[in-house]
């Protein structure tokens, strides 16, 4: 069977559901003119050529020649779908799987001849990096649904199974329906109007977990929070600011000592809760990629992940993405339609969660600078961060919180 390139995706030719999966769940227009181009042809009959219309001219291949003839045969051998999942591999979807840190890591959509996969796969070589994440999110996921109460065990993906195949590691789930809110944004005409149900689906999500994963209440002054706000202060003192910068620091410092008594739930943390890793399906929202999870820490971190990602990944200019810069001032630092959403998630977060809102005053800003110290450390895009953590200061904070 012969597989053609889209994007990160291999798709079987001559296969009308996975096709029109490919077409309806996984394709990310990047231009206003793959937007149209993936309108039109989801509009148009099978028989007028519909969703093949989307497809770039490029040379097949076979699935032999796209996984390689050992991961083929360890898939084969590690992945019984029969005994598995109770039902035969008709083909699949290969996805190129562009977090990974091995280019060898692939996604695996299978299917038996439905519409949609009935498993989703992720297999990686045997390096140690790789298979630890992959370990990582399966022991994670594992340990949560055993401590979680029985009304909060809908909040995870279905139950996963690691597989060890021959030089690969397989870690397989059943597919989980829904589409994700990136997906969404970048799909739709009507995107601004998908806002405020995501937003509403993902407060619901996240008091919901937060609540379940309560480990205990801390003190701002604390040794964990306390050392945690010491060390961000410390290392932003380390880089050259300017005036504003500067007078935010000390402000930030300031806030922490009146603060100091102020009560804060350490609670379970996703770590990389953005749009692409939340689902929804029929107004809920479901979340995977649990490979960063952490037991214990600031219940802001995915708060404000979401937030920030949410206006940067929007696609503010026909189908593709703003600058950094515009796109969070936008969100939070000047009135517009999203910077209200953002504003009733927030607020309605803190309310919901029994939080004094001025708590997003300190711990906001904090999480800009400690993307921004993360990201210079580990030799990343450290600009981006600090761009924003500097428009933040000039503003002189968020505009519904100054």
């Amino acid at each position: 069977k012969e597989y053609l390139k889209q994007g990160r995706f291999w798709i079987p030719l001559k296969r009308r559901n996975e096709l029109r999966f490919f077409l309806d769940s996984l394709y990310f227009p990047h231009s206003f003119r793959e937007f149209l181009r993936k309108s039109l042809a989801s509009r148009m009959p099978e028989a007028a050529g519909g969703p093949q219309r989307i497809l770039k001219k490029g040379k097949a291949r076979t699935l032999e020649n796209i996984l390689g003839p050992q991961m083929l045969d360890a898939a084969g051998e590690a992945l019984n779908t029969r005994a598995l999942f109770q039902r035969p591999l008709g083909s699949l979807i290969v996805g190129e799987d562009q977090g990974a840190l091995n280019p060898e890591a692939k996604t695996l959509f299978l299917f038996d001849g439905g519409e949609r996969p009935f498993a989703v796969v992720k297999a990686c070589p045997r390096d140690e990096t790789g298979c630890r994440r992959l370990r990582q999110e399966f022991e994670s996921v594992q340990r949560l649904s055993s401590h979680l109460p029985s009304s909060a065990k809908s909040l995870l993906p279905p139950r996963s199974m690691l597989l060890d195949g021959k030089d690969f590691l397989f870690l397989a789930e059943p597919f989980e329906a829904g589409r994700s809110m990136y997906f969404q944004l970048r799909s739709t005409w009507t995107r601004r109007k998908l806002a405020g149900s995501h937003f509403a689906a993902v407060q619901d999500w996240l008091v919901r977990f937060q609540k379940a994963t309560w480990v205990e209440d801390a003190e701002v002054q604390q040794d964990d929070v306390g050392r945690r706000i010491g060390d961000a202060l410390f290392h932003l003192r380390q880089i050259k600011m300017s005036p504003p910068e500067k007078a935010m620091i000390e402000h930030l410092g300031r806030l922490a000592w009146e603060m100091r008594s102020e009560k804060i739930p350490l609670t379970a943390c996703h770590g990389d809760f953005w749009g692409r890793n939340i689902l929804v399906h029929d107004g809920k929202a479901k979340v995977v990629g649990w490979q960063d999870f952490r037991t214990r820490g600031l219940p802001f971190n995915d708060l404000f992940l979401f937030a920030v990602s949410y206006g940067l990944s929007f696609p503010w200019k026909r189908g593709q993405w703003a600058h950094p810069r515009p796109a969070f001032r936008t969100t939070l630092l000047e009135r517009s339609w999203l910077s209200e959403h953002v504003e009733r998630f927030l607020l309605g977060y803190c309310q919901k969660m029994n939080l004094p809102p001025r708590l997003l005053d300190l711990f906001l800003p904090l999480f800009l600078a400690e993307q921004m110290i993360e990201q210079r450390q580990g030799g990343g895009e450290f600009h981006v961060w600090r761009d924003l953590f500097r428009d933040y200061a000039e503003q002189g904070g968020c505009v519904f919180l100054a």
